[in-house]
């Protein structure tokens, strides 16, 4: 099955300079090529960026068709001299297919000759039941290139533990990135009404296509970027359609 993936014209947003509070806010569309249906998405953040320690709070909602979605997201990042922590929060309270609840704690480790292990957890409720993910993971850093290897181990509520291994090599061009990924094993992938582990090989590619930026004052600016990706998947046991 070839599918492509989100083609995002993503959020014109404002916001104020770096290092202190900022607020943002965006208009934004979401196309599927699989239906050709678009969520129309709105949101509106606040924020603070300065020193080590970074954190945003924004709301979304989303639209498509007859469907709304109210998001909630917290993301904050804290620098310390031998790495950084991530700590993320994402609440949909009455979502059929996102999770209700979305949690997740990183940790990102400075090692010295340009290596980067990390190791995080990450907690999803569904209207239906619960999974976690823990993720151990290595990144190097290279002239102009970011190679990383994951394992994500998803335990579904009740269940055995499944693994899958992720492969990712970005190439950076300007300001622009292209990135390459290989994945296989048994992952955790949103279905159209639940979440399930499937075993399934991928190959994708995905690219930073455009971005424009204007600097309105030394305050505030505007900027728009659109992603474009593709994706190869082979399933085993993939289950399609409504249940």
């Amino acid at each position: 099955m070839v599918k492509l993936a989100p083609l995002a014209l993503v959020l014109v947003c404002a916001s104020a300079a770096v290092a202190q509070p900022y607020v943002s806010a965006g208009l934004g569309q979401l196309t599927f090529e699989s239906d050709r249906a678009s969520w129309r998405v709105a949101r509106a953040g606040l924020g603070y960026s300065g020193g080590p320690f970074s954190s945003r709070l924004e709301a979304w909602l989303s639209e498509r068709a007859d469907s709304r979605e109210v998001r909630v997201l917290s993301d904050s990042y804290l620098s310390v001299p031998w790495g950084y922590w991530n700590l993320r929060a994402l609440f949909t309270p009455d979502a059929a297919v996102h999770p209700r609840r979305d949690l997740s704690l990183g940790v990102w480790l400075d090692a010295g000759g340009e290596w980067e292990p990390s190791l995080s957890l990450r907690q999803m409720a569904f209207a239906g039941g619960h999974i976690a993910i823990w993720t151990p993971g290595i990144g190097r850093y290279l002239p102009r290139w970011y190679l990383r290897a994951t394992v994500p181990l998803a335990a579904e509520e009740g269940g055995p533990v499944q693994g899958a291994l992720v492969v990712s090599a970005r190439r950076y061009v300007g300001s622009h990135w292209l990135q390459w990924q290989v994945s296989g094993g048994r992952e955790a992938v949103e279905l159209p009404v639940r979440l399930q582990v499937v075993r399934t090989w991928s190959v994708g590619a995905s690219a930073s296509i455009a971005r424009a930026r204007a600097v309105v004052s030394p305050r505030a600016g505007l900027q728009g970027d659109s992603l474009l990706g593709t994706r190869l998947e082979v399933g085993i046991g993939l289950q399609l359609g409504l249940e």
